[in-house]
């Protein structure tokens, strides 16, 4: 990769402390001090359909209320992002990316839900990337825990032939058991921002 981007979580790991209850008017002097740093991407909360918020808490019911009642202008040059935790939001809900809207979406899961994440992030990367909607070919790289373009990786798998392992009852072996991951050049690596 050619540059450092720096991520800052405040508003989502800060919310560990308070149960996600900065307040509108706190969370608002957050993100103004966030973009007055020049920061390249803002985490501006979680996103769990059981446990969000519509007002005043980083934890939100979805991402339609994190521009309606959040993120009401957007700084040029900085992307913003939630996080979503495996199983805590159906992503067939997602509303297709817009101009005003979140630009990402942090996918969190544990290692035994890496087959059924995958399928969740092909729905995110559809709606949330630039360009026509449709399939997504994508492949899981384990060391670096991202997902890259296929289209721009010739030498890349199809999922089918490269899915994170199956989990075994014994956690001894567990890093014998992972599939050989090969290194990309750093110029084949995307984000889905």
């Amino acid at each position: 990769m050619n540059s450092l981007k720096v991520l800052d979580v405040t508003l989502r790991d800060g919310g560990c402390v308070n149960n996600f209850d900065f307040g509108t008017e706190y969370m608002n002097k957050i993100l103004q001090a966030q973009e007055k740093a020049g920061l390249d991407i803002i985490e501006l909360g979680y996103i769990d359909e059981k446990k969000g918020s519509e007002i005043g808490r980083t934890q939100f019911v979805d991402e339609k209320v994190v521009r309606h009642y959040f993120l009401k202008k957007k700084k040029v040059g900085t992307k913003y992002v939630v996080m979503m935790d495996y199983g805590k939001f159906n992503v067939n809900n997602l509303e297709s990316r817009v101009s005003g809207g979140i630009d990402g979406i942090r996918l969190a899961f544990h290692k035994k839900d890496a087959r059924k994440a995958i399928e969740n992030a092909k729905i995110i990367i559809a709606k949330h990337r630039n360009g026509p909607l449709g399939d997504v070919a994508v492949k899981w790289i384990g060391s670096i825990t991202t997902f890259v373009n296929l289209e721009r990786d010739a030498n890349a798998q199809s999922l089918e032939n490269l899915e994170p392992p199956t989990p075994k009852n014994t956690s001894a072996n567990a890093e014998e058991d992972l599939p050989e991951i090969v290194p990309l050049d750093d110029s084949d690596i995307t984000d889905i921002f």
